[in-house]
């Protein structure tokens, strides 16, 4: 979702906390996690699970710093595609550039 500067992840359960992702990390996080993104649109019984690190800045505003996602089904198993060799979480987290 865009923000003013950068993008906002906006967390079902967190909806008036948005975390700030800056542009450079949202297109990598597109280019990095395309296939997932896609299997996740494709099948709206679908979960996408987000682990992210963030800081605050001094407007008290949540800055992603790393993130990884991962498509689950309905049951919150991942689905087949993200088990595939390669394609774990921790091997495709990725951190923003300082």
């Amino acid at each position: 979702m865009p923000a003013r500067s950068g993008q906002k992840i906006v967390i079902r359960h967190l909806p008036g906390f948005p975390f700030i992702i800056d542009d450079a990390l949202h297109r990598r996080l597109q280019a990095r996690f395309e296939k997932e993104l896609s299997l996740w649109a494709a099948d709206s019984s679908s979960h996408l699970m987000t682990i992210a690190t963030f800081g605050l800045n001094p407007a008290g505003l949540a800055i992603v710093e790393e993130v990884a996602l991962m498509v689950v089904s309905e049951n919150w198993i991942p689905t087949r595609q993200s088990r595939r060799k390669g394609s774990s979480m921790g091997s495709r987290a990725f951190a923003r550039k300082a």
